[in-house]
C-alpha cells in the first residue's frame, strides 16, 4: 500500500516477502537542489534509491525495468514498524517518482 501510495503498480503477492514494481523512469524532484534525475533501467533506479535515498531495492531488467523490493525488516514493534514505513513513503514522495 505504501508503494502504491507512491504511483508504483504493484500488489504485494501472497507466499512471498518480495514485491517487484515496475521501475520509475525518473524523479521529478530526486536531483540535488531539486529537478529530475532520469534512469535508462532498473539498475541505474536502483543504485539512485540505496545511495541517495537509502531505499534497498534489486534491480531486475531482464525483463523490463522493474526493481524488487523486500517487505522484509526488523523493528523494536509495531509503533517502530510503522514509522520505517511512514519514512519511506516520505522520501518516495519527495523525490516524486515519475513512470
Amino acid at each position: 500500500a505504501t508503494l502504491q501510495r507512491c504511483g508504483f503498480q504493484c500488489k504485494m503477492p501472497g507466499g512471498t516477502s518480495f514485491l517487484y514494481a515496475p521501475s520509475p523512469k525518473s524523479f521529478a524532484n530526486g536531483a540535488a537542489g531539486g529537478g529530475p534525475v532520469n534512469f535508462e533501467n532498473g539498475e541505474a533506479a536502483s543504485q539512485y534509491l540505496i545511495t541517495e535515498q537509502s531505499i534497498c531495492t534489486v534491480p531486475w531488467d531482464d525483463a523490463g525495468p522493474f526493481l524488487r523490493f523486500s517487505a522484509t525488516y526488523e523493528a523494536a514493534d509495531e509503533k517502530a514498524e510503522d514509522a520505517l514505513m511512514a519514512e519511506t513513503e516520505q522520501r518516495l514522495k519527495n523525490i516524486q517518482p515519475v513512470f
